[in-house]
């Protein structure tokens, strides 16, 4: 566990086709095991998982779940999307649906809907982990994209997995250079996973 101030971590990870099966689940593992690091609770470290293929979706936001345990169940069911690797709509979707307030309706037992607030606190720091095993299909749009987020003051991870990724992309997506990381599979995000921790922690 790390850290006295308050983040809120997004992960975004890469749901096309070639991550089929055992590929996705180890994205799933290493989402959880980062997570696991972290105090989870709306006054220290929030989590949102989103990814992308042909298209994208954000899974679970900040604040939907209340402890731990339900976040970490989420994390299992989520399901794969398969399709291309439109990466340009997976940064989009953090930069408009994760990194930005918005109510929600919940839908509870009953005839009464809460509406509860997602998104991002105003204090905390806000980081971005993105996973990836390919090149974007919109390399323009990607940077574009990614230009957003930096703008927003998102610090952004790039993981590339894989022989076929295309380590400047990487680097136009993270933050700096200091911010890519390289792995050969996915059976090796593991062996990453502290190193991806103590650098979100370092950088207090």
């Amino acid at each position: 566990m790390c850290g006295d101030y308050p983040a809120d971590i997004a992960f975004l990870i890469d749901s096309s086709g070639s991550e089929y099966g055992t590929n996705f689940d180890n994205e799933k593992n290493f989402v959880s095991m980062v997570a696991n690091e972290f105090n989870y609770s709306y006054n220290d470290t929030l989590i949102a998982v989103s990814q992308f293929s042909t298209s994208s979706r954000t899974d679970i936001f900040f604040n939907q779940y209340p402890d731990k345990a339900g976040l970490m169940n989420a994390i299992a069911k989520i399901h794969w999307l398969n399709g291309e690797s439109n990466t340009h709509l997976g940064l989009t979707e953090l930069a408009h649906h994760v990194f930005t307030s918005r109510q929600h309706t919940i839908h509870t037992h009953g005839h009464h809907n809460e509406h509860v607030m997602y998104g991002p606190r105003g204090d905390s720091a806000k980081i971005a982990i993105v996973l990836t095993d390919g090149r974007s299909l919109e390399p323009d749009q990607t940077q574009r994209a990614a230009e957003r987020l930096h703008h927003m003051g998102i610090e952004v991870f790039a993981i590339g997995i894989g022989h076929s990724v295309d380590r400047n992309e990487l680097r136009i997506i993270a933050t700096d250079s200091n911010h890519v990381y390289q792995v050969p599979s996915t059976n090796d995000l593991d062996s990453i996973h502290t190193t991806i921790v103590d650098a979100i922690c370092k950088r207090k």
